[in-house]
C-alpha cells in the first residue's frame, strides 16, 4: 500500500468525528460570532482585497505557481496542501482570482484618471455659487506674453565676379563737298564713297550674384579708320550756243564759247602756254581740236582739272 506525500498520516485519534460541525471547523475560531459579524467581516476581506488589489492580484499569482508546482511535484509545498485535489481547487481559485482582481484594478485606475484629479475616494462637487471670473484662453494667454525676438540670421556672403567685355561701335564717316568745275552747276557727284569705321571698347563688368552692379572702361581703341565721303559739286555753266566762225573772229572748230581764231596758236589763260593768243573759259570742241585746247579729250576744251 502507497502514501501519497501530499496526504498527511494522521492517528486515528485525531480523525474527525462523524458530527463535527463542518461550519465551525471551516470559521476556527470565528464560528463563535453570530453571523452579520462574519459578514462584515467577509466584506471587509472583499473591500480592502479591491483596494489593495495589486497586491491581492499578485498573491493569487504566487499562489498558482506554488499550486501548479505541487501538482506537477506531487508536494504539498508551503503552502501545506492536504491532497492533489486541493492543489488543482488551488490552482483554479487563484486564476479567477488574479484575472478578476486585474481586471477591478485597470477598471479602477481608468475611473481615477477619468475624474479630473480628484483624490481617489472623492467625487467633484459644481460649486453652489458659478464663479464670474471669465479665464483667458489658450491663445490669449499667448497674445499676452511677450513674443520672443527672432533671432538674426547672418546673411548670406554675396558671390561677386569680375570679367573682362567687348564691345564693337561703329563710327560714322563724315562727308565734305569740293567744287568740280567740269561738272555742270546743279549736280552733285559721289567722287569717293564713305565708308563707317569701327571702335573696340573693353568693360571690366562686376556680378553679384549674377547681376551687373558695376561696369568700368577699361580701354577704347579704333580698329577701323572711316572713311569721309567727298561730294563734287558742279560750277561750270555752259555759255549760251554759239557757234564761232572766221567772219567774228572765232574759230569754228570750237562752239559755245570764242576761242580767237589765231593762225598761230591759241592757249587756255589759265595755263603755261605762250601764246600768242590766249582763251580763258570753257568750249565745246565740234571740229578739229586744232590748237590742242581738249587734253583729257573729253570733247571740251581748256577745262580746268
Amino acid at each position: 500500500m502507497t502514501h501519497d506525500p501530499m496526504t498527511p498520516l494522521t492517528p486515528p485519534s485525531a480523525v474527525q468525528a462523524p458530527d463535527a460541525d463542518p461550519t465551525r471547523s471551516l470559521w476556527g475560531p470565528l464560528a463563535r460570532l453570530p453571523l452579520w459579524a462574519r459578514g462584515a467581516i467577509v466584506a471587509a476581506v472583499v473591500v480592502l482585497a479591491i483596494l489593495l488589489w495589486q497586491l491581492t492580484a499578485t498573491f493569487a499569482v504566487v499562489v498558482l505557481i506554488t499550486a501548479i508546482v505541487a501538482v506537477a511535484k506531487n508536494r504539498p509545498t508551503w503552502l501545506k496542501f492536504a491532497s492533489p485535489r486541493q492543489a488543482k481547487v488551488a490552482i483554479v481559485v487563484a486564476t479567477v482570482v488574479a484575472f478578476a482582481f486585474s481586471s477591478v484594478g485597470t477598471a479602477v485606475a481608468g475611473s481615477t484618471n477619468s475624474s479630473n484629479n480628484s483624490p481617489a475616494g472623492f467625487v467633484a462637487m459644481p460649486s453652489e455659487t458659478p464663479s464670474t471670473t471669465t479665464q483667458p484662453s489658450q491663445s490669449a494667454q499667448s497674445a499676452a506674453k511677450p513674443s520672443k525676438a527672432p533671432s538674426p540670421q547672418p546673411s548670406p556672403t554675396p558671390v561677386i565676379e569680375k570679367k573682362q567685355v567687348s564691345v564693337t561701335e561703329e563710327i560714322p564717316y563724315a562727308t565734305s563737298q569740293q567744287e568740280d568745275w567740269n561738272l555742270e552747276s546743279g549736280l552733285t557727284q559721289v567722287a569717293v564713297a564713305g565708308v563707317a569705321g569701327t571702335r573696340t571698347i573693353t568693360y571690366e563688368v562686376t556680378y553679384t550674384d549674377g547681376v551687373e552692379t558695376a561696369r568700368v572702361e577699361v580701354s577704347n581703341l579704333v580698329t577701323t579708320e572711316p572713311i569721309h565721303e567727298v561730294v563734287s559739286v558742279g560750277m561750270y555753266t555752259p555759255p549760251a550756243a554759239f557757234a564761232g566762225s572766221a567772219d567774228n573772229g572765232c574759230n569754228p572748230n570750237y562752239a559755245d564759247a570764242c576761242v580767237p581764231n589765231d593762225p598761230v596758236d591759241v592757249d587756255c589763260a589759265w595755263g603755261t602756254g605762250d601764246g600768242p593768243s590766249y582763251f580763258d573759259g570753257v568750249a565745246r570742241v565740234v571740229g578739229s581740236d586744232v590748237y590742242g585746247l581738249d587734253r583729257d579729250k573729253d570733247g571740251y576744251a581748256c577745262e580746268r582739272d
